[in-house]
């Protein structure tokens, strides 16, 4: 039977490990092995959605966490990740966004025009005073703030990029979650509206009635896309971002999300088309 002396020592021994855990790298990881990319939201309490402890006065934390507006792909959060995964031990990366985002709020385009008003040059902005190397082509400060349409689809095209992004070891796990606000509970990301929260929202249901500027898979910068209508809500679209589309007679309609071409396909002749490509 262990004494109470060698309970401190370990206890003691222990926490020493762990106040100078990152100097072992690799050796020192945290006690989940992982790293979570969420939203900075105050309704999204992390350690419940999860059931871990990101931090612990008591010797432990399970996850390096970062948060910014909409839990979303920036160049930070890929920093931090390839930090994390890299040279701290990290196997594992956990995305969670949620319901109610404020992110759904608005169009970037409106809001870089709060910032043209006050007479800032959002065309050469200073995105970090300590790297003015960091620069974005102009016309990308919409892209660079990140608005969404669709937290759902918003998630799904994250985990993809981490997935697929090469400062991101392959054999680190990756998977993306939504912490539905209205009902307290965790979900996988779905195109399928009725496993959704009941009042789950879109940028549409925020009355936003344009498609935000495309941040996926855009070439040449996002200058050369082309832009049309969802025939289903009416919503301006960037073709690259289009979740799908449907040849008609040799024309291509596109739709801004599953649920719309679920819906055409379902009643084509419900809708009324006044462009196609």
């Amino acid at each position: 039977m262990a004494t109470l002396k060698d309970e401190l020592t370990a206890k003691v021994i222990e926490y020493e490990h762990w106040a100078k855990r990152r100097r072992f790298g690799r050796f020192g990881p945290t006690d989940r092995r992982l790293w979570v990319l969420t939203c900075m939201d105050e309704r999204l309490p992390i350690n419940e959605a999860l059931g871990i402890n990101v931090d612990s006065p008591v010797a432990h934390g399970d996850a390096h966490c970062f948060r910014n507006a909409g839990g979303i792909v920036t160049d930070d959060a890929i920093r931090s990740a390839m930090l994390s995964t890299n040279f701290f031990g990290t196997t594992e990366i956990v995305i969670v966004q949620h319901t109610q985002c404020g992110m759904l709020s608005a169009n970037a385009r409106d809001l870089e025009a709060h910032f043209k008003a006050k007479g800032i040059d959002t065309d050469q902005p200073i995105l970090d005073p300590t790297l003015p190397e960091l620069k974005l082509d102009r016309g990308g400060f919409a892209k660079w703030i990140g608005m969404t349409d669709d937290v759902d689809e918003a998630l799904l095209k994250t985990i993809e990029v981490f997935e697929n992004h090469p400062l991101i070891p392959d054999e680190v796990t990756v998977s993306g979650w939504v912490w539905e606000v209205e009902t307290r509970r965790l979900r996988p990301p779905t195109r399928d509206p009725a496993r959704r929260a009941r009042t789950d929202a879109t940028a549409r249901d925020y009355g936003v009635t344009q498609a935000q500027p495309a941040r996926w898979h855009l070439g040449n910068g996002g200058k050369d896309v082309a832009t049309t209508t969802d025939p289903v809500c009416g919503m301006e679209l960037v073709i690259d971002r289009a979740a799908g589309h449907r040849d008609v007679g040799g024309d291509r309609r596109y739709f801004c999300s599953q649920v719309c071409l679920d819906s055409y396909d379902a009643d084509p002749a419900r809708y009324l088309v006044s462009e196609t490509l």
